[in-house]
């Protein structure tokens, strides 16, 4: 769990030691968002084996639990009908939820990854089933540098409960004993409080909650109506969240609100960044960490 201080002390104390990485302007963590899809399926088991061996210092991934409550890496908490299909090769046809499906049965059904992704055209094509977080946590034993940034999928009308996100992600990652630095997002303010009652966690709240289906085109399109929201509510609503952390995309960012939540101590995620221009200005602005696509890209890797 993320130590908050008043912010002119906890702004003082880190300035002092230099030893607080989000603190210093300039140099923003870079995640490998969905494990860098702009080169290998996202969520994948060659996206996430691929990024570790190159070295990014940080992986974001999404979990979805199945109906046997096994953690899985998928970013709907359905079976993607763009990127996915049946094990027969047929089309998914009406939407599956994950939480219906046991993980063996997720597993002999379905196969993801070998279609062209329309938003990453030059992605490598690799068919396979989901990866577990199990084996995520394996792929990461000899990589203890690298920091973990997973995104619960939960969703109270789509999937289980909250309280079982928190208890099977945390006792896993409890059990396993690694190093690495881990943060868990919930878009659910009940998602993030989950998570804080059940252990010690860095947990994020995502901040706002878009629609099903809400493309990153249309949030940057309605910046400025969703700006109308008041992003000095996003530091209410971490807050009330009992979060420790703010995750926000990167067409909605303050400067002012970064900086009242790098005086709080309260590190920001931004997403997601692509374009080499993008990458470089934000680089050098006051945010903690930065998710892309195309992480060589970021000046800051």
């Amino acid at each position: 769990m993320l130590v908050r201080m008043p912010g002119c002390y906890a702004f003082v104390l880190c300035v002092a030691l230099q030893g607080c990485g989000f603190f210093e302007s300039g140099e923003p963590r870079v995640f490998a968002h969905r494990a860098a899809p702009g080169h290998w399926p996202e969520n994948s088991r060659t996206a996430v084996i691929n990024s570790i061996a190159r070295g990014y210092p940080g992986i974001e991934v999404d979990i979805v639990l199945t109906a046997d409550r096994v953690p899985v890496l998928a970013h709907e908490p359905w079976v993607n009908e763009e990127l996915c299909r049946r094990g027969d090769g047929s089309e998914i046809g009406e939407r599956v939820l994950i939480r219906d499906l046991s993980l063996e049965e997720l597993h002999t059904g379905f196969r993801c990854g070998g279609i062209r992704d329309e938003e990453h055209p030059d992605a490598e094509l690799v068919e396979d089933t989901h990866m577990t977080l199990d084996e995520l946590i394996d792929a990461l034993r000899d990589a203890p540098a690298v920091e973990l940034y997973l995104d619960t999928k939960y969703d109270p009308e789509l999937t289980l409960d909250a309280d079982d996100f928190a208890r099977e992600i945390l006792d896993r990652w409890s059990d396993a004993g690694l190093p690495n630095q881990l943060y868990v997002e919930s878009t659910w303010a009940q998602g993030t409080r989950a998570l804080e009652e059940h252990g010690e966690v860095n947990s994020v709240l995502g901040w706002p909650r878009f629609p099903d289906g809400e493309s990153e085109a249309a949030i940057a399109g309605g910046a400025d109506l969703l700006g109308a929201l008041g992003l000095e509510h996003a530091l209410d609503e971490v807050e009330a969240a009992r979060a420790d952390g703010l995750s926000m995309p990167f067409q909605l960012v303050d400067w002012q609100v970064a900086r009242q939540a790098r005086d709080q101590g309260i590190p920001v995620f931004i997403w997601t960044m692509n374009r080499r221009g993008t990458l470089e200005r934000y680089c050098d602005q006051p945010v903690d960490y930065i998710m892309t696509d195309y992480p060589e890209r970021a000046p800051c890797l």
